[in-house]
């Protein structure tokens, strides 16, 4: 058990271990950290600590966790080695999600079982730094397996909805009211019927700063296309804003 985590504002890609953020829309890269020796398929990015901004986080095998918070990347500010945040909680790392589900600005530490429930311990600043609140299971899943789970604020209310991603890229949402015994799901319907894309690059991030996450697709190449929230599909819809990035690399190891 765990003892005593609102999403990045530009495309993100690993190479190696190597964070690059785009400089003007993507003219050029500079390096925001040279990467602590972990794979990056173990690398999240979460506000850990409430100051709107990710930190870099890494997360081992066993779901304990390691936080590095951010005061603006190298040569613009550093990292600040938050040390171990989390013991993890008996779930292999690959089953360990970072969002907001109480809506305070610091990201959770969550458990998605391969049947899509989902156990929240809620960031009360992480081990050594005030522990978390074990919140119980709040989602029971749907059958949906946990891998096409994803969680997004899809309604601007500042807390995580949870979501099921098909195949196809089409997007079922319930919108978070405090989740399982604090307050219940609410079931929103298909909000995107999806498309050519195949569920695997499909994204969810607040590109245009409204509150409300995008729907974005990241192509082999890493190039992203968005189509922006104005309440998905029966509640107003989305806006096709095209191709927003050209990608840099591996669509793969592209973090938004």
């Amino acid at each position: 058990m765990l003892n005593s985590l609102k999403s990045l504002s530009c495309s993100v890609a690993i190479r190696s271990v190597t964070l690059r953020c785009p400089v003007s829309p993507l003219t050029g890269f500079v390096a925001v950290t040279t990467g602590v020796g972990a794979p990056g398929s173990r690398v999240r990015f979460a506000d850990i600590n409430g100051d709107g901004k990710a930190d870099y986080l890494t997360v081992d095998d066993n779901g304990s966790t390691h936080a590095w918070l951010n005061n603006g990347g190298d040569n613009h500010g550093g990292w600040t080695d938050h040390g171990q945040i989390a013991t993890g909680a008996g779930a292999p790392g690959t089953h360990v999600r970072f969002a907001d589900i109480n809506g305070d600005d610091k990201a959770d530490y969550l458990v998605v079982d391969d049947n899509g429930a989902v156990r929240a311990f809620l960031n009360n600043g992480g081990d050594g730094h005030g522990g978390w609140t074990d919140s119980g299971r709040i989602a029971t899943g749907n059958g949906t397996p946990g891998n096409n789970v994803r969680f997004a604020d899809i309604n601007g209310d500042g807390k995580a909805d949870y979501l099921t991603v098909d195949n196809n890229g089409s997007t079922h949402a319930w919108l978070n009211n405090g989740g399982d015994n604090h307050g219940g799901w609410t079931d929103h319907g298909q909000i995107a019927a999806g498309g050519a894309n195949a569920g695997t690059s499909v994204r969810f991030a607040d590109i245009n700063g409204d509150g409300k996450a995008d729907y974005l697709t990241v192509d082999d190449n890493g190039a992203v296309n968005a189509r922006i929230n104005n309440g998905g599909d029966g509640h107003g819809g989305w806006t096709d804003s095209g191709r927003i990035a050209t990608g840099a690399g591996a669509g793969y190891k592209v973090r938004i």
